[in-house]
């Protein structure tokens, strides 16, 4: 109970996880406004191939069900900049969205003990919803792409960094111990034995 106290305290205060929280709704904000990060080539590839991908599909439905499909899809209407400052990053439905979603994921998994992070099911998440709400046009898509390849290559990259790093602590710790046992191995054979009598 104390613990569960804790996490939420820190998680209420902590700057950092503030920040996380900043960046996971700027990601899957309905309108386009300032994007967080740079566009790079890799992201920029990821969305030319999509668009020709979904290109390819468009060509293949009939005129009248893609007009049906663009009318239940139609984005809101784009609003002033005050406007668009006002507004929250996204409905309560797409919240409720998440929410329901990400908490139905979680649970699931822990009742098949299953291990999973659940900052990585919610963020993702929010992602395909934004996705799905079509928040992601085409002049941001690059930009949030970008985003979304930052935070999943920084969790790699803070599991390889935790991989050496206790390689390495542990090595500093163990190495003494394995060449002690190691001598201790080698003073109780039988040829050691034998050495020692011939000098």
């Amino acid at each position: 109970m104390l613990a569960g106290v804790l996490m939420v305290f820190t998680l209420w205060f902590s700057k950092k996880a503030r920040t996380v929280t900043q960046t996971e709704i700027s990601l899957g904000q309905q309108d386009e406004g300032t994007e967080r990060f740079e566009s790079i080539w890799i992201s920029r590839k990821i969305v030319s191939m999509a668009d020709s991908i979904f290109s390819y599909f468009r060509m293949l439905l009939p005129q009248g069900l893609r007009a049906v499909i663009y009318n239940r899809m139609n984005p809101a209407i784009k609003k002033s900049a005050p406007e668009r400052d006002k507004k929250p990053p996204f409905d309560m439905l797409r919240a409720s969205v998440n929410l329901m979603v990400a908490s139905a994921i979680i649970s699931y998994a822990t009742s098949m003990k299953l291990p999973l992070s659940t900052t990585y099911v919610t963020f993702m998440v929010a992602m395909g919803s934004s996705f799905s709400d079509q928040a992601w046009g085409r002049e941001s898509a690059v930009y949030r792409v970008t985003g979304v390849l930052t935070v999943i290559g920084g969790w790699f990259y803070d599991c390889l960094y935790s991989l050496c790093y206790g390689l390495f602590i542990c090595h500093l710790r163990c190495a003494p111990e394995t060449d002690r046992h190691r001598t201790a191995s080698s003073c109780n054979s039988p040829d050691y034995h034998e050495q020692s009598q011939e000098a």
